[in-house]
Formats: C-alpha cells, sequence, structure tokens
C-alpha cells in the first residue's frame, strides 16, 4: 500500500509544480466518538488549475484533505466558479488582480467543516481567508515579479498578518 501511495506521490509531483500534504493539528487526534482536532491540509502550486482539474479530483479523491490550498491557479474572471468546485468543498478564490496570466489562490475547504470567508483589511493582491470555528485558515502567494505587484509585495505580505488581529 505505502508503495502504491508514494508512487502516487511521484506522479503528482511530475505533474504539479508543489504538491505537500500536512497535517494541522489543534491537539492531539481524538477518538472517533469525540470531534476531530487536526486538519488535513494539501498545498499545490498548480500553474493552471483548469488543464489539470482531472488530476485534481483524482488526488482530492485519493487524499480526501479537509483543506486543500492552490497557488498559482491562474484563474481569472473568465474562468467561473462552478467550472472549479469540488463537490463536498467550499471554494474561496482570489484571482490576480491584473491581466497578467499566472498567479491567484483557491482555497477549498470540506463544507461538513462550515467554513466562513474571512477578509482583511490588508492590500496585498494573493490571498484568501476562511474561518472554521476560532481557526482561520488561507492561502497566499508572494510573486516576485515586481511588474506585477510593485517593490514593497514583502511589506505587504507582512501586513496580512497584522490584519487578522
Amino acid at each position: 500500500m505505502e508503495e502504491a501511495r508514494q508512487e502516487h506521490v511521484d506522479t503528482c509531483n511530475d505533474n504539479v509544480e508543489n504538491y505537500k500534504f500536512i497535517v494541522v493539528g489543534r491537539g492531539a487526534r481524538q477518538s472517533h466518538q469525540t470531534q476531530k482536532t487536526d486538519l488535513n491540509c494539501l498545498i499545490i502550486n498548480a500553474q493552471s488549475v483548469i488543464n489539470k482539474l482531472d488530476l485534481l479530483v483524482a488526488t482530492v479523491c485519493d487524499l480526501k484533505p479537509d483543506v486543500l490550498g492552490i497557488t498559482e491557479s491562474w484563474a481569472n474572471d473568465h474562468v467561473l466558479d462552478s467550472e472549479l468546485q469540488l463537490q463536498g468543498y467550499q471554494l474561496f478564490r482570489c484571482d490576480r488582480p491584473t491581466d497578467n496570466r499566472g498567479g491567484g489562490v483557491l482555497l477549498y475547504v470540506k463544507s461538513c467543516l462550515k467554513p466562513v470567508e474571512f477578509h482583511t483589511l490588508s492590500q496585498y493582491g494573493e490571498h484568501v481567508w476562511c474561518q472554521i470555528d476560532d481557526l482561520l485558515v488561507g492561502v497566499c502567494y508572494r510573486s516576485t515579479n515586481e511588474a506585477i505587484v510593485g517593490n514593497n509585495n514583502e511589506s505587504k505580505l507582512y501586513s496580512v498578518l497584522f490584519c487578522m488581529k
């Protein structure tokens, strides 16, 4: 079984730039009779999710993450939410605010977790957040292209954290 899982991960690494599966815990995993306190999170740098939707669906079906963050979605205002929707997940998105190709972030959270969109006061361009109970979950993409983001992108990114208060 472990060999098959590793083969799947290797395949995904070949097809998706970054593919990371992590567990974020707010405490020890509790028994099946009580509420789950860990979140299984998958982070992908897609470099265009539209042409990889079949792979994305297969990966989500296989790994069943509670939270899925995608950077470089390359989605824009011509791509409908319905084209990006995954069954059983709530979608939150932030497309690159310019006409330049690339960028953008997507955040999928299992609907049963009842996520609520969370807005910050930050001027940072590509980030999206939601709240699950008392936990904030988000995805940020930090481009190094100053022609797109300007020369103070790093300080804008830091401001995202300070705007959470």
